[in-house]
């Protein structure tokens, strides 16, 4: 057994090299095996449900593997062992990546317009209201673009998604490779295992990368992958939500952001003042309890025009090693000034960007409606901000 063939033979010998894929178990399978190991090892025929599901994804071989360690590290079998197990498997393959949950929306700070969006268009048809979108014959959500700045919250929103639906996510990997056909197994392998362990997300970040408008110049083996990602995607019988992620939406290909494939379409922009302030609290007392005296968190919110999620972050840590170097139990509003003064952005830019993603947002067919709520979510903001060199 091996993960990847070239990883054994050179390019020349793999030409003569028959290869059989392992399928990936069901769950009858799965529970057959289960029931059999338990059996032999604990005399116990009864298997916990939550067991098996947590074994979705993986073929028989690697099931019995992970269930005899299971028993031997804790003389049963434990979800959250095999399951543990189980990331470690699908991460060795190199294709894919489990990620790792804990927090949805709350660790997200800002951004309700953006939320409740997500929640109404994607989020509840596919949980709390699935049964009264069915009855009224909707066509379910399959697909999510998430486009906009870097460091704006699009891994932050997956991983939001990913807790309030309450399925896991996979990172899709790496799928370029030298070897000739290489590529393309490694995107049927992931896809393979995507759909055994649906329900659940697989999230493709950078994916401007793989669908990327096509040309003449393209290189053979990224139109092999394109054409592969882009059937998958399209299948009535695919079972895997899919979300992607872009800082180039306009890059990408119109086949991949059409109904069917990317059904949704989300633009993650730099959070307005109530966001920022949002963001503030998360970074000060969700994500780390930061102890702070007198701080004005508005007057910061105000003083960061146009500063991403990532850079706010930044700032609170920044403002924290301002009060390490000086010995400080505690963080103030000094503390923060000082940081913020070595951070600089150019507004006028972003303002221009903020702008082109908008653009971007109504070529690739985003709900209207919303994008109005987000322009004038923005607007005052954009209209007041001009050339800031610092803050």
């Amino acid at each position: 057994f091996t993960e990847s063939a070239s990883q054994i033979f050179d390019d020349a010998t793999l030409r003569f090299v028959e290869r059989v894929d392992v399928p990936v178990s069901t769950k009858e399978e799965r529970k057959g095996v289960l029931s059999r190991i338990s059996y032999e090892a604990l005399n116990k025929k009864k298997i916990n449900p939550e067991v098996v599901r947590a074994s979705a994804g993986l073929n028989l071989h690697q099931i019995e593997s992970a269930a005899l360690e299971s028993i031997f590290r804790e003389g049963k079998l434990s979800v959250k062992t095999i399951s543990t197990i189980k990331t470690k498997m699908i991460k060795d393959s190199g294709v894919m990546e489990p990620v790792t949950v804990t927090r949805g929306f709350d660790a997200w700070g800002g951004y309700e317009v953006v939320k409740q969006y997500l929640k109404t268009a994607f989020i509840e048809p596919l949980s709390a209201k699935r049964k009264l979108a069915e009855k009224l014959d909707m066509e379910l959500p399959r697909g999510l673009l998430l486009h906009g700045p870097p460091g704006v919250g699009k891994t932050l929103a997956m991983q939001a998604i990913s807790h309030e639906l309450k399925i896991p996510v996979f990172k899709l990997g790496n799928t370029y490779s030298k070897f000739v056909g290489e590529s393309e197994r490694n995107i049927k392998a992931a896809v393979k295992v995507a759909e055994a362990a649906s329900p659940c997300i697989l999230y493709i970040d950078e994916i401007d990368k793989m669908g990327r408008g096509r040309s003449s110049s393209d290189h053979e083996v990224t139109r092999r992958v394109f054409s592969e990602l882009l059937e998958w995607m399209g299948s009535k019988e695919r079972k895997t939500i899919i979300l992607g992620a872009t800082n180039m939406p306009g890059d990408l290909d119109p086949a991949f952001v059409r109904p069917g494939r990317l059904d949704v379409k989300v633009p993650i922009l730099y959070p307005d003042l109530d966001a920022r302030e949002e963001i503030f609290k998360v970074h000060t007392s969700v994500v780390r309890k930061v102890p702070l005296e007198e701080v004005d968190l508005h007057r910061l919110s105000e003083n960061t025009p146009l500063f991403s999620g990532a850079e706010i972050e930044q700032l609170v840590k920044s403002a924290q090693l301002e009060a390490f170097r000086e010995d400080s139990k505690v963080v103030t509003q000094e503390h923060f000034d000082k940081a913020l003064k070595s951070i600089e952005i150019d507004a006028s830019s972003r303002k221009k960007e903020m702008e082109g993603y908008i653009t971007e947002a109504k070529k690739i067919g985003c709900d209207r409606r919303f994008l109005k709520s987000l322009e004038d979510m923005h607007g005052a903001e954009l209209s007041r901000v001009s050339a800031f060199k610092r803050w």
